[in-house]
């Protein structure tokens, strides 16, 4: 069967969507807003919800790689997009 469960994210963000689960489940990518480069993507730990590393400034989109070792965003840069 299929288990639920809900977690509270930790860090500080005025507003979190988009959220990618990593395929075995212990990771969660988000977009937030609330940064000086408008939006950015952190990654937090799916049993504690506490951020794992620092956030990725300007980064939006965030996508898992079917094997999880990956993570792909898009972010635009000085008005120039990149695909990180």
């Amino acid at each position: 069967g299929t288990t639920e469960a809900a977690v509270r994210l930790g860090g500080s963000a005025v507003n979190r969507f988009r959220p990618d689960v990593s395929p075995d489940g212990t990771r969660i990518a988000v977009m937030s807003t609330g940064s000086t480069y408008g939006t950015e993507v952190r990654i937090f730990d799916a049993a504690t919800g506490e951020p794992i590393g620092g956030a990725i400034p300007g980064a939006t989109s965030p996508r898992w790689s079917p094997d999880g070792q990956w993570l792909a965003m898009a972010g635009s840069y000085g008005g120039a997009l990149r695909v990180v």
